[in-house]
């Protein structure tokens, strides 16, 4: 296995509720990957009030939960090891 290195971006969030997430991190099946023990794992979510660009999050994911927001790499997968440093 390739361990894949992200980097989290510094930034003030804008969100108008609680547990919202960007649209476009949510796959089939309202299923999104989070970062659990170094790895990604696959969670259902149940989905609120949502558009194009953002989606409230009903259940299926706790607060601090690391949530991949594209899935633009066929290494993006559960099972796929990553390490996340901040960026400076």
């Amino acid at each position: 296995h390739t361990t894949t290195r992200w980097y989290r971006r510094r930034q003030r969030q804008m969100c108008i509720r609680d547990s919202v997430i960007p649209t476009g991190a949510i796959g089939p099946g309202n299923n999104v990957l989070v970062v659990e023990d170094g790895q990604l794992v696959e969670r259902t979510i149940t989905l609120g009030v949502r558009n194009w660009r953002t989606t409230e999050v009903k259940a299926g994911l706790d607060e601090g939960d690391t949530v991949v927001v594209s899935r633009d790499s066929p290494d993006i997968q559960p099972g796929a090891r990553v390490v996340i440093e901040e960026e400076s």
